[in-house]
């Protein structure tokens, strides 16, 4: 978080936990996460989304950090950076849900 801090005095910035990365993902995760968003460099949330053609993160791990994502992103009302991989109808699928849309 240090590291993110000092670039934010010079850049802005997109927060999130790529799917590769998103083994374990909690709730100690999302609250860093949060706490990252509210900084006023902070303009979007992301990269986050479903990567199965590297699977670098288990499923449902993976799933649950995207929809923990989506939903920050809603909250703070930032735009969402999504990554997909040879996972497209999982990502419409839990895009959908968080966004309470339905399929036309």
């Amino acid at each position: 978080m240090q590291a993110a801090e000092r670039l934010s005095r010079r850049f802005y910035a997109a927060i999130g936990r790529h799917p590769n990365s998103a083994t374990g993902f909690d709730e100690a995760d999302l609250a860093e996460l949060k706490a990252l968003a509210a900084h006023p460099r902070c303009v979007a949330i992301g990269e986050t989304g479903l990567d199965y053609y590297r699977a670098g993160a288990p499923t449902p791990d993976q799933e649950r950090a995207f929809a923990a994502q989506i939903e920050l992103a809603l909250e703070t009302g930032k735009p969402l950076v999504i990554h997909t991989r040879a996972a497209e109808d999982d990502t419409l699928r839990i895009t959908r849900r968080a966004c309470g849309w339905r399929r036309a």
